[in-house]
């Protein structure tokens, strides 16, 4: 059985994949899953069409994109023992697996180096398939782009696993505009969702150390939808904000319980609103 199955998701993507499927599909000992997720383009038709041995996995009947729910998809296909996670825009050097296989350890997972320096390869993963089912995988509520692959990055930690780093020429990006990042997204600046979900998965993880548990769907639906109604508040106002999450912790010994208030402060608003060409990223403490 081949070690590492890689896998990808397509909606709106076909020409980023015909040009980073061939290398992925010629890596050695490796098995390839696509996500065909609702793709106005029919990728999944492409796909098997032209490489007949990739596995091809379709998600009908959506009309904005999920990436964590489209990734997701694609591992429940898997059955190799390490899933890779790349972007349809994402090149694989002709040199990963070699480069790759030997050095994948369990209780680690890879990442890239120095993500904050190549942001458009950020999210290319290696993790032991069986961390990837023990935690749930990536999380489905994150709406729009950005965030769900630092939020799966950190939550492998909360597991104990040991982040590692795929070498930064390995992963390359093909070039493009925003406007092919948000196609598929209700929020179409990048800087707005990718501010939401930051504030969502620093108040999630905050639990998450809290509780000592990961947060049940239920939880994170209402979490994400108080995030969604202070980031409006914020977006509107464009002044500092406050946001407190009440925790109720076990009962003590002597019947009482002890409670925590987590406070979540947003600076004064220094980015266009939604809508508008966007600045730098406001603070969140």
């Amino acid at each position: 059985m081949p070690e590492l199955c890689l896998i990808t998701t397509c909606m709106g993507r076909l020409a980023h994949l015909q040009k980073t499927l061939p290398t992925a599909v010629a890596l050695p000992d490796c098995t390839c899953v696509v996500v065909d997720y609702s793709c106005p383009e029919r990728s999944g038709d492409w796909v098997e069409q032209t490489y007949p041995q990739v596995k091809v996995v379709r998600v009908p009947g959506r009309t904005r994109f999920n990436p964590a729910r489209a990734r997701n998809a694609g591992a429940n296909h898997a059955e190799a023992p390490w899933l890779c996670f790349f972007d349809a825009d994402g090149l694989l050097s002709p040199h990963f697996a070699e480069r790759m296989l030997p050095v994948l350890r369990s209780s680690h997972f890879y990442a890239m180096d120095a993500p904050g320096n190549s942001p458009n390869v950020a999210g290319t993963v290696i993790c032991p398939r069986s961390d990837f089912l023990r935690i749930g995988g990536y999380d489905e509520v994150f709406e729009g782009w950005g965030g769900e692959d630092r939020d799966f990055y950190a939550r492998l930690r909360f597991h104990r696993l040991q982040r590692d780093v795929i070498p930064a020429e390995l992963v390359t990006s093909i070039p493009h505009d925003d406007d092919q990042r948000v196609q598929h997204f209700d929020t179409k600046t990048p800087q707005v969702s990718q501010t939401v979900n930051l504030l969502y998965r620093t108040a999630k993880l905050d639990l998450m150390r809290l509780m000592e548990r990961e947060l049940e769907r239920s939880e994170r639906d209402q979490l994400y939808a108080e995030v969604k109604q202070v980031m409006e508040v914020w977006f509107r106002d464009r002044r500092a904000t406050e946001w407190r999450v009440k925790y109720f912790q076990r009962p003590t010994p002597l019947g009482s319980s002890l409670s925590s208030t987590l406070v979540y402060k947003l600076d004064a608003m220094n980015v266009s609103p939604p809508g508008q060409p966007a600045g730098k990223q406001p603070p969140i403490s």
